[in-house]
């Protein structure tokens, strides 16, 4: 829910009407999701040091400049956390409402627990991410690229 808060307070705050209804109002119905991301690593927990920018390119697009490479373990220790909390706490919503909650198409836990089983699965299942959390753990795989040196001729 918190990155809910600061992706719609920002919009609240920042935005133009017209973009406020282009953007909040589908957030507020459950018809957009929203997300903020802090995943550079001088930032940490700190949302002001984020140095990462977007221009906006002569096609409409935007470009952004990125922020070095990413922690991989980090990223995938908080993929993993994250999917799994949202899940579980979609699966007690479910639980607590029952049938009604998942067939009934005006309520909006049905949504919300398929929303949250989704990233479950794609990129990376939370069984990928346990068995590269375990190698990185014991020396199999380097998660943050080639200059952390890993023992590849031991048996797994």
């Amino acid at each position: 829910m918190q990155s809910k808060a600061l992706n719609s307070m920002t919009l609240l705050k920042f935005c133009t009407d017209s973009q406020k209804q282009k953007f909040l109002v589908p957030q507020a119905t459950g018809k957009a999701l929203a997300a903020f991301g802090l995943t550079e690593p001088e930032a940490g927990r700190d949302a002001a040091a984020i140095q990462s920018t977007a221009r906006r390119d002569s096609g409409g697009c935007y470009i952004l400049n990125g922020q070095g490479k990413r922690d991989t373990r980090e990223v995938s220790l908080a993929k993993w956390h994250a999917t799994e909390s949202a899940f579980a706490a979609a699966d007690d919503a479910l639980q607590l409402q029952g049938n009604k909650g998942f067939s009934d198409d005006e309520s909006p836990i049905g949504r919300y627990f398929r929303n949250a089983r989704a990233p479950i699965i794609y990129e990376g299942t939370t069984q990928i991410h346990k068995m590269m959390q375990a190698e990185h753990t014991l020396g199999y795989r380097a998660l943050n690229g080639p200059e952390e040196r890993v023992v590849s001729n031991q048996r797994r």
